[in-house]
């Protein structure tokens, strides 16, 4: 849907793979996991480079929990644009 003031939404989650790939390609919010954001990103499904923003909601924690190498990830995968 290419209306004005439309927001596509996508969600990453486990099974239903190869429908996720063409939702995810055309979504302008994608909710995911780490470890699900980082698998479509390696198999090139998605691509973080044009992401605009990024939040990660219990960062705190997931540092807590030893996530900070997909952290890391994920932040690499932004490219320079960063914050």
């Amino acid at each position: 849907d290419d209306r004005p003031g439309v927001i596509k939404t996508g969600v990453a989650v486990g099974g239903l793979h190869s429908l996720q790939r063409a939702q995810l390609q055309q979504c302008d919010i994608l909710v995911a996991t780490p470890g699900r954001l980082l698998q479509h990103v390696d198999e090139r499904a998605i691509s973080l480079q044009g992401t605009h923003f990024v939040v990660i909601d219990e960062a705190d924690r997931m540092l807590d929990l030893g996530f900070e190498p997909q952290l890391r990830r994920i932040a690499r995968a932004l490219g320079r644009r960063q914050q």
